[in-house]
């Protein structure tokens, strides 16, 4: 991918006093008009047509140059139909030849529209305000989550290409190269959350013990806060994973079930996520040899998939999480192996979250086994 220009190579120039609202108008045409937004994809148009967003943007988009880039619009719907498509969807020839723009010019515009996307991560992809988790915290209390402030799991992001040195080393268990993403959400599917850069073959739990919200829980999390999770994921006062092991009784199977119940919606998450942005199953970035080319092509696949994000969650509610904080989590580790974690089953953490995951179930059971709990609708069901 080359580095973004001033400019773009097929540009028209315009006279410089043209009224901004005019410009924006036109802009709406220009991309209403375009073969890609007539076709069905209304996520797409919503992330086009939002005004507001337009304005906010548009400064990012100036040129240092005397020649006028493409209107804002324009650009947005083509660098939007590169991220929502993967294989030969998203292939710079199939843009070129739809979008009559040149190769150059479909890099360098999503290059620009990935940078303005980045530009809004306060305001889009933020760790949520104390108010919001009391709220998530209260709406879970009704399953018997009380303190819950969102579910944490993994996923895979595949390369498109073998990576040059090292291959070994992003091979994951799918038979994909490909890097790890860390992912918490809230109930509404609001991604709250993303730590990625290690490679996919590296273990969830390895993983999430790497990350500031394993290292500085009380950065994020209040007291009696935690986030749920499946039996990868370490156990501790902020952490509440499903319970694993043969011979269980009664009440931790049913403590799990419930567990997977209101885990769902993290993979409908991922699900959504990937589905929207397809270009996150195959993403078209080349990890090449050398130490700096490797961290630089390494940061590029971060700021993509963090874009994926934020758009994202810009189509969930814009307007759901704004009294959000300046904290944003996305974070590039490079190309490492987490190691081992300082984590051991029988330390004091663990204990503590043993003790802790007692408490939660007591609540859990309490109303999964009450008259309109999961267990037993469930029950009710099986009979």
């Amino acid at each position: 991918m080359s580095m973004e220009s001033d400019s773009d190579s097929d540009d028209s120039s315009s006279d410089d006093d043209d009224d901004p609202i005019a410009d924006l108008a036109e802009e709406y045409i220009l991309a209403g008009n375009s073969c890609y937004l007539n076709r069905p994809g209304t996520y797409r148009r919503q992330t086009v047509n939002n005004i507001e967003t337009l304005q906010r943007m548009t400064e990012l988009f100036q040129s240092r140059s005397n020649r006028k880039q493409e209107p804002v619009a324009v650009q947005l719907a083509l660098a939007l139909d590169r991220l929502g498509h993967f294989g030969n969807g998203m292939a710079i020839t199939r843009l070129s030849h739809q979008w009559k723009r040149s190769e150059g010019s479909c890099i360098n515009i999503t290059n620009r529209v990935i940078k303005a996307l980045l530009s809004l991560s306060d305001q889009f992809t933020a760790w949520p305000s104390p108010e919001f988790r009391a709220g998530h915290s209260r709406f879970m209390s009704k399953q018997g989550f009380s303190g819950c402030v969102g579910f944490v799991d993994g996923t895979t992001i595949p390369l498109s290409h073998h990576p040059d040195e090292e291959g070994d080393f992003y091979y994951d268990r799918h038979g994909d190269y490909s890097l790890s993403l860390q992912v918490v959400c809230a109930a509404n599917r609001w991604i709250t959350f993303g730590f990625t850069g290690y490679s996919g073959r590296c273990h969830d739990h390895a993983v999430y013990t790497a990350s500031d919200i394993w290292r500085y829980p009380d950065e994020y999390f209040s007291f009696g806060e935690y986030l749920v999770a499946d039996s990868a994921y370490p156990i501790s006062k902020f952490c509440v994973p499903v319970i694993k092991g043969a011979g269980l009784t009664q009440d931790e199977k049913d403590f799990n079930r419930c567990v997977a119940h209101v885990r769902a919606c993290n993979e409908h998450a991922i699900g959504m996520l990937k589905g929207r942005w397809a270009s996150l199953k195959s993403l078209p970035i080349r990890i090449r040899k050398g130490a700096a080319r490797k961290e630089e092509d390494l940061l590029r696949a971060v700021d993509w998939i963090h874009a994926c994000i934020i758009l994202h969650n810009f189509l969930i509610d814009e307007n759901d999480l704004a009294e959000m904080s300046d904290l944003w989590c996305m974070q590039h580790i490079g190309n490492q192996s987490p190691g081992t974690p300082q984590y051991e089953d029988g330390c004091e953490e663990h204990r503590a979250g043993l003790l802790f995951r007692q408490r939660v179930m007591e609540n859990v059971l309490r109303a999964g086994r009450g008259p309109t709990g999961i267990v037993t609708y469930e029950q009710q069901h099986q009979q």
